[in-house]
């Protein structure tokens, strides 16, 4: 296969990532994968621009490109919840999305994806961190623009009021923007609680 058939191949394959459904428990909520994608890199554009961060913007838009690439195929994305309050299934989508990348990477020669998916992962660098937190506010204001719908217990208003709080931490400037988006989602949960 020449390079420009392996390259159409690639693009073909990226075309999957608008297949995947994002929250599967909740119809009201459901959207996809690609959606998210774009949302995670406006946010990101606008917010690196409008708080004048100090990252390496290119990177972090980079990063959020590929981010939930090893999704492709999947019908349904990984509940966030089940992931995060459970170890096993933390470890079982860690080495499926690996070797998901893995293979990508190889496939299709963009070892880039492959290292970018894993400073993703791994945190480690400034630009990871705010990587992160965008994808967690993305999911916060999706929610709260559909005002919860589908959600049915207190846990689930729990879960996404402090789903970005371990990496808003680490972006003090934006103090004021993460309090307004938490209060409008404890404003949703108190509605919420009122009526159960």
């Amino acid at each position: 296969m020449n390079s420009e058939a392996k390259d159409l191949e690639f693009y073909k394959m990226l075309e999957g990532i608008k297949k995947v459904t994002r929250y599967q428990p909740f119809k009201e909520l459901q959207e996809n994968v690609a959606g998210h994608c774009y949302m995670t890199i406006v946010l990101a554009f606008d917010i690196m621009n409008k708080y004048n961060l100090k990252l390496n913007k290119e990177h972090v838009l980079e990063m959020l490109l590929y981010h939930d690439l090893p999704e492709i195929g999947m019908t349904f994305d990984f509940p966030a919840d089940v992931v995060a309050r459970t170890e096993n299934m933390q470890a079982k989508k860690a080495e499926l999305e690996q070797a998901k990348v893995e293979n990508i990477s190889e496939t299709y020669s963009r070892k880039q994806i492959k290292k970018l998916f894993i400073e993703f992962e791994t945190k480690k660098t400034r630009e990871a961190l705010f990587a992160n937190l965008m994808d967690k506010l993305e999911a916060a204001i999706h929610i709260a623009t559909n005002k919860c719908s589908g959600f049915k217990c207190n846990e689930d208003y729990e879960f996404i009021i402090n789903y970005f709080a371990v990496y808003a931490k680490h972006f003090p400037e934006l103090n004021k923007l993460i309090s307004a988006v938490r209060n409008n989602l404890q404003q949703l949960y108190d509605e919420f609680k009122n009526k159960n």
